[in-house]
């Protein structure tokens, strides 16, 4: 009886989370375009910014680093 009871549970809870799951990747799919062009956009800044400094910098780095 108990162990039945048990098994209802766990099956509601897995139709809950594999519907959750479902929506989840809906939205995954509409923000990840959105998410991975502002991740591209960020990381390219972030790359210019670093060889604009290193060009800079140049020496001071090394040394830097060394240190």
């Amino acid at each position: 009886m108990n162990r039945q009871s048990n098994s209802q549970k766990q099956f509601k809870v897995q139709n809950y989370i594999s519907s959750s799951c479902k929506e989840q990747k809906m939205y995954a799919r509409k923000f990840s375009m959105k998410i991975s062009y502002l991740l591209k956009k960020i990381l390219l800044r972030q790359c210019m910014s670093s060889k604009l400094s290193i060009i800079s910098h140049g020496s001071n780095l090394r040394v830097k680093g060394k240190k």
